[in-house]
């Protein structure tokens, strides 16, 4: 996968915007809510589910490859996604919701 760089920006506003710098020096950006909110946190745990497990087409693998953070966001975007990215937000979703609601999560738990 290509390099990225990944940055979380709180704004003035107290949101929070992801961006996301490739190798060529083009960038993505879009708002994630709150700084303290789901937003930040899910994105994180992107990285650390595609990172952790070598993922070259999930969300972050993706947008290395051209995808702007906005193409996620239209209408059909779903259906174009290829299997490994929908492991993906489904792992970095599990990992999200438990961190939200601060419960520890065990394999079993996990793997459900």
């Amino acid at each position: 996968m290509p390099n990225l760089t990944f940055r979380l920006k709180k704004r003035p506003d107290t949101t929070a915007m992801l961006v996301l710098a490739r190798e060529d020096g083009s960038v993505t950006n879009g708002p994630v809510g709150p700084a303290l909110g789901y937003g930040p946190v899910h994105d994180l745990a992107h990285y650390v589910v595609e990172n952790t497990l070598g993922l070259s087409e999930g969300f972050l693998g993706l947008v290395a490859s051209g995808w702007a953070i906005s193409d996620f966001e239209i209408k059909g975007a779903a259906k174009r996604l290829p299997h490994e990215a929908l492991f993906a937000e489904g792992a970095a979703g599990e990992l999200s919701r438990q961190e939200m609601m601060h419960q520890p999560t065990t394999a079993e738990e996990f793997n459900w």
